[in-house]
């Protein structure tokens, strides 16, 4: 009797383990591939007044990017325009394991360090003087950046999901595929059975209780060293099993769900220099500008993947000094500070193309000669591929040498190319 009931014990125990094992598993995603580039501008363009674009949707951006533009209106110049930027979080450890509930919330949490981006630029020949040249440093980081659609987190769980419901088919052909597993689990087969023997046999004169005791005791003993080499054995299997190889359908239902969604605001800034020939002595500070884009979508389309967005800009800049034209003479104003206000209707479409219209007033706070200008502007992108963005942009530039108003009519043509490492998410309990 107590032999059957330590079998038994010994059956349910073993049950009971394997259950929990699948239960409680925390399953993990290696290898998504990060699809965040979305801006057609850059900090240091926006600094150096050679951005395509003067309003930008927050948002968050890869480990690093280039990009690369010619504003013209002539079309004869090559381009002369370069900046870099790069996110500092996505060099630590913390950005190679996400967490699954703690980054992709429903919560519109906020956020400074986690998606800082610092840039630089140079452009070079300024208003067509190829003597002059203009560099800048900058930053940007989006405070908030949205809440995580929740239809599209569970897509993507559910794919996650579906993979995990064939953990005990995988774990079976994992351990019956090893041969030490088949081995050890017959001899555990052939001692239970050993058992069930001895316990049927009662006691007599050819055999003593205190020999069967004993014979249980050393079989029960084996049976106890070899269930832990099995339990090792699952656990190892287990391990394995609980990793998931993201796959190109996987990193698609992802970057859907980083699409976000909700109230966004980020912050940037920095400073530009102006340079005659990269004389240090003919080097000083072109302007400093500190700004803010908010805003959201006001519709969603038939189709998933297109929007309607409104953004909007506030803007302050402070000029070192800039020379003047007004009623045939020039005059310089020195320590001019303006500010601008600016909104951005901007249309999504299938989640590749991008359509906006801008408008930006600017005006003088320093109640200088400076006389208030704008800029209206048309801006189309095409992302083509993973973190590649191809854009272009259409409308006068700010005149701020004039009172004269805006007379030009600038295009610009530019392509963003970012770079960045794969990452892996941790922290999925999947039964």
């Amino acid at each position: 009797m107590r032999v059957l009931i330590i079998i038994l014990s010994a059956l349910l125990a073993l049950k009971a383990n394997a259950q929990n094992e699948v239960d409680t598993v925390l399953r993990e995603v290696k290898g998504i591939k990060l699809d965040l580039l979305k801006t057609p501008t850059n900090p240091s363009f926006q600094l150096m007044n050679s951005s395509a674009t003067e309003i930008i949707e927050p948002g968050m951006t890869p480990e690093f990017f280039t990009s690369i533009q010619n504003a013209s209106n002539n079309f004869t110049s090559l381009p002369n325009n370069l900046a870099i930027a790069f996110t500092p979080f996505w060099w630590g450890k913390q950005a190679k394991n996400l967490s699954f509930e703690k980054d992709f919330s429903e919560t519109n949490r906020l956020n400074f360090v986690r998606t800082l981006n610092v840039s630089a630029g140079m452009l070079n020949g300024v208003q067509q003087d190829q003597s002059l040249s203009r560099f800048s440093l900058g930053f940007q980081s989006t405070l908030l950046r949205g809440k995580v659609d929740r239809v599209k987190k569970d897509v993507y769980f559910n794919m996650l999901q579906s993979i995990g419901n064939a953990y005990f088919e995988d774990q079976k052909r994992a351990l019956q595929s090893g041969p030490n597993y088949l081995k050890l689990e017959t001899e555990s087969f052939k001692i239970l059975d050993s058992l069930r023997v001895l316990s049927t046999i009662e006691p007599n004169d050819s055999i003593k209780e205190e020999t069967l005791n004993s014979m249980m005791d050393s079989l029960e003993e084996a049976y106890e060293k070899i269930d832990l080499q099995l339990l090792e054995l699952r656990r190892a299997i287990s391990e394995k099993i609980q990793t998931i190889d993201s796959s190109p359908e996987l990193d698609r239902l992802f970057n859907s769900m980083n699409e976000r969604h909700g109230f966004k605001w980020d912050i940037g800034g920095g400073l530009a220099f102006n340079t005659v020939e990269f004389n240090l002595n003919n080097t000083g500070i072109y302007r400093i500008g500190l700004w803010s884009n908010f805003g959201g979508n006001i519709s969603k389309l038939n189709s998933g993947n297109s929007r309607i967005s409104l953004f909007f800009l506030t803007r302050y800049f402070y000029f070192k000094e800039i020379w003047y034209e007004r009623e045939n003479n020039f005059e310089m104003i020195p320590n001019l500070h303006t500010i601008d206000m600016g909104t951005k209707l901007q249309l999504h479409v299938a989640g590749k193309f991008s359509l906006a219209a801008e408008s930006v007033f600017r005006s003088d706070i320093a109640q200088s000669i400076f006389e208030n200008t704008h800029k209206i502007n048309g801006i189309a992108q095409y992302q083509f591929g993973k973190n590649k963005v191809l854009y272009t942009s259409f409308g006068n530039d700010f005149n701020d040498n004039s009172n004269l108003g805006p007379q030009n009519l600038i295009v610009t043509f530019g392509v963003n190319l970012g770079f960045g490492e794969d990452i892996d998410l941790k922290g999925l309990m999947i039964k």
